[in-house]
């Protein structure tokens, strides 16, 4: 049988549609494969995880990390596994350790903006947007991050600032996209609410 490396993208993502339908199947041939399994587990978060997926693909990840705990880009996706279930600690432990890991690849830029944001979750705006700044990782999603702490250290002209970079970024009003991001939160009810008091300030700045 063919691992996923060697299979093309619609049979990967004919597999992954199968495993939402059976989530105990086996998807991956080489199961004993880290890096493999890390590839599947960030297609189940691209393809917009229900809590089953959502579930699955945490349980791949776990065996990634138990398998190869230096895999960097495993401890990179479970930190993001961490922040779309709003554990923000657990999330800033899983990015720090991907950072030590990967500390000079295009991969640290990213990690070093998720550290941030963690951060961001558990209320911690001076270091969150220490780390933001360290990082030229700044897609939409992070410019809202750093637009809220911005706002939660008084500083609204900046927060004003970072608001219009993201619209120059997408077109995608800035509410939505918070109701995107912050769709698996359950853990944190008052993040969403902040982030669009924050926007709104910042609209005014």
């Amino acid at each position: 049988m063919p691992s996923l490396r060697e299979l093309g993208e619609f049979e990967v993502l004919r597999r992954l549609a199968k495993a939402r339908e059976a989530p105990a199947q086996t998807i991956v041939d080489s199961g004993d494969d880290a890096a493999v399994l890390t590839q599947v587990a960030n297609a189940i978060i691209d393809l917009n995880p229900n809590r089953g997926d959502f579930d699955y693909a945490t349980g791949l990840i776990e065996r990634a990390t138990s398998l190869n705990p230096g895999l960097a880009h495993a401890w990179f996706i479970g930190g993001l596994l961490k922040l779309m279930e709003g554990s923000g600690r657990e999330a800033v432990e899983r990015f720090q350790r991907a950072a030590r890991l990967d500390p000079i690849s295009s991969l640290n830029e990213s990690v070093r903006a998720h550290i941030g944001i963690g951060l961001a979750l558990l209320g911690n705006f001076d270091e969150a947007l220490r780390s933001l700044l360290t990082t030229s990782y700044r897609p939409p999603r992070v410019r809202l991050i750093v637009l809220l702490a911005h706002d939660r250290l008084g500083q609204f002209e900046q927060a004003g600032q970072e608001l219009k970079l993201y619209e120059e970024l997408t077109r995608i009003p800035a509410e939505t996209m918070v109701t995107h991001m912050t769709r698996h939160m359950s853990r944190l009810p008052d993040f969403p609410s902040s982030m669009l008091e924050a926007i709104a300030r910042a609209r005014n700045a």
